[in-house]
């Protein structure tokens, strides 16, 4: 049950994130983006990819990459029912840069958060030897 409330929480993270982005720009995610602001929201979407990857490993308290790797696989599943259900009108940028590049970065956030399970495992092994 751990497991499935951080994989949805990070999701959340990442949804909340690029639907800010878009309300905010007020940039429609289906019609085609200047350059500047394709290349902005797509460092705006795998740092938040990045983070979501990192709260569902830390949330779910394992140390695999497995919460990671279903937030990536649930961010890859949305892209790809958009762009199967878009019209042929609408310019795939978004959905192709969600499967491409976001998707694929929530595994950066669940590696940084088990190198940090190792660093303070290490530190707390370091100060027992030491106090021994």
């Amino acid at each position: 049950m751990r497991l499935i409330f951080a994989v949805v929480t990070g999701y959340v993270v990442f949804a909340v994130s690029a639907a800010l982005l878009f309300q905010m720009t007020g940039q429609d995610p289906h019609a085609t983006p200047e350059l500047m602001f394709a290349l902005m929201s797509i460092v705006w979407g795998v740092a938040f990819a990045a983070l979501a990857g990192y709260v569902a490993s830390r949330a779910s308290q394992r140390e695999g990459l497995l919460p990671s790797l279903l937030v990536g696989c649930l961010i890859a599943t949305g892209a790809l029912v958009s762009l199967l259900l878009e019209g042929k009108d609408a310019s795939p940028w978004s959905q192709l840069s969600a499967l491409l590049a976001m998707a694929p970065s929530t595994l950066l956030g669940g590696i940084v958060y088990r190198k940090r399970v190792a660093e303070k495992r290490e530190k707390s092994a370091s100060a027992k030897a030491q106090g021994s």
